[in-house]
């Protein structure tokens, strides 16, 4: 579903309702650094809520965290957003990246442009993808010997049915 950009849209983002099954009632209205646009604001709220609803239902999903040993609801819902700087632009967005996460750190930095085209499978995908950063798996080319950040992203669509 598809919503056009304006005040309504801004608000129903901000009334969005905590979501319970974790250690308490979690907060799923994205926790940001600065203003975001109501465009991402919305795409990050509508994968967050989706994403819940998939590590909730499908045990493979949850799995990719606890082998880990976290957990993927209180993993994503700990996550701060935040537009990515002019050096991240120029050294990974313009590569094609969408977001970005330091292994380790609950800081989601969001590319320009990158996510307004995407539908809510591919950002719930994504925002799983950098939920297991924050959880501290790495990647190639960091990490030699880790998985690329396309078959990170493909094994989250796999194991999650997105």
């Amino acid at each position: 579903m598809r919503f056009k950009r304006g005040c309504l849209l801004l608000s129903l983002l901000l009334a969005a309702p905590p979501v319970a099954g974790l250690a308490g009632d979690v907060d799923l209205r994205p926790e940001a650094r600065g203003a975001l646009p109501g465009l991402v604001l919305h795409k990050i709220n509508g994968g967050r809520s989706m994403a819940q609803r998939h590590l909730s239902r499908y045990p493979s999903c949850s799995g990719l965290f606890q082998e880990l040993n976290a957990d993927g609801g209180a993993t994503l819902a700990l996550s701060r957003f935040e537009m990515a700087s002019a050096r991240d632009e120029r050294r990974w967005c313009d590569r094609g990246a969408v977001m970005l996460t330091h292994v380790g750190g609950r800081v989601v930095r969001i590319c320009g442009g990158g996510l307004e085209r995407l539908g809510r499978g591919d950002v719930t995908a994504l925002l799983l993808h950098e939920a297991l950063h924050h959880a501290g798996l790495t990647e190639s080319p960091a990490d030699p010997q880790a998985e690329t950040p396309r078959e990170i992203t493909r094994r989250v669509r796999q194991s999650c049915r997105l």
